[in-house]
C-alpha cells in the first residue's frame, strides 16, 4: 500500500507575478550594464600606481596627501579632531589647525589602511590610495543603484554614472 501523493501547493497570481518580477530583475541580461560599469571602473585600480613610473602629478595628489595628514594625526591627545598642520606661534607654541569638515569614519578607515606600514611612506600613499579608489567606486555602484530606480533603463543609469565619474 503507497500513501497518497501531496498536492503541491499552487501559488496565488499575486505571488506568481511577484516571483516573475523577481526573476526579471535578477535575469543575466539585466547584470550587464552594472558589470561594464565595473569593468570601467576597474581601470582606476589599473592605472596610475604610485610605485610605478607612470604615475603623473594631477589634483589627486593633493587631495591625498590633504586626506593622509589628518588621518595620520587623528588621536586622543587632540580629541580625535583632525589637524591639518600646526605651526608655532611667537612664544613658540604649536598653533593648530583643526579640519573637521568630514565625518570622521574615512578617516578612521585611511588611519587603519596605512598603520601597517609605519616607516614606508611609499606603502602608506599605496595604501591610502587604493582605499580611496575603493570609495571612489563604490560610490558610483551606489550612484548607479540610484539611478536604476529613477530612470527606465539600466543602460541610462550606467551611461549616467560613468559620465558622472570619469571627470576628475
Amino acid at each position: 500500500m503507497t500513501a497518497p501523493a501531496a498536492e503541491s501547493p499552487q501559488l496565488s497570481p499575486a505571488a506568481r507575478a511577484g516571483w516573475a518580477r523577481l526573476r526579471g530583475r535578477i535575469a543575466p541580461r539585466a547584470a550587464i550594464p552594472l558589470v561594464l560599469l565595473l569593468l570601467a571602473l576597474s581601470s582606476e585600480f589599473l592605472f596610475g600606481d604610485v610605485r610605478s613610473h607612470t604615475h603623473r602629478a594631477s589634483v589627486h595628489n593633493g587631495v591625498t596627501s590633504n586626506y593622509m595628514t589628518i588621518a595620520k594625526n587623528l588621536s586622543p591627545k587632540h580629541g580625535f579632531l583632525g589637524i591639518y598642520s600646526f605651526t608655532l606661534d611667537d612664544r613658540g607654541d604649536p598653533a593648530y589647525r583643526p579640519y573637521n569638515r568630514f565625518p570622521i569614519g574615512g578617516y578612521v578607515l585611511l588611519k587603519l589602511a596605512m598603520a601597517p606600514f609605519g616607516d614606508d611612506f611609499l606603502s602608506e600613499i599605496h595604501a591610502a590610495r587604493t582605499l580611496m579608489r575603493a570609495f571612489f567606486v563604490l560610490n558610483a555602484v551606489l550612484a548607479y543603484l540610484a539611478l536604476c530606480r529613477l530612470v527606465a533603463s539600466r543602460w541610462v543609469a550606467s551611461a549616467a554614472t560613468l559620465a558622472a565619474f570619469s571627470s576628475f
